[in-house]
């Protein structure tokens, strides 16, 4: 799943409020054509513990399994934000 994905986030980067959730894809994707979903997954002090993309598609198709991201949730035993990346495109 995530593999190389993770590799420009710092473990326990914390996230207390909205704003700082919404700049993590941004700051990660950018705008691009191209969907990602990811997870953040992160621990009950609100520091990541895992970011792991999850699924890619285009703007109108994307295979998504939910139960896969519970099922990492539970191995880590974590909070998990389930997002996808900013578009761009009209």
């Amino acid at each position: 799943m995530a593999g190389d994905e993770r590799a420009d986030f710092a473990e326990g980067e914390r996230f207390n409020d909205q704003q700082s959730v919404s700049r993590y894809p941004r700051k990660r994707f950018g705008y691009s054509p191209r969907k990602v979903l990811f997870c953040l997954f992160l621990n009950s002090k609100h520091e990541l513990l895992s970011f792991e993309v999850m699924f890619n598609g285009s703007i109108d198709r994307a295979h998504v399994l939910p139960l896969e991201g519970l099922r990492r949730d539970i191995e880590l035993n974590a909070a998990v934000i389930l997002a996808q990346s900013p578009f761009l495109g009209s």
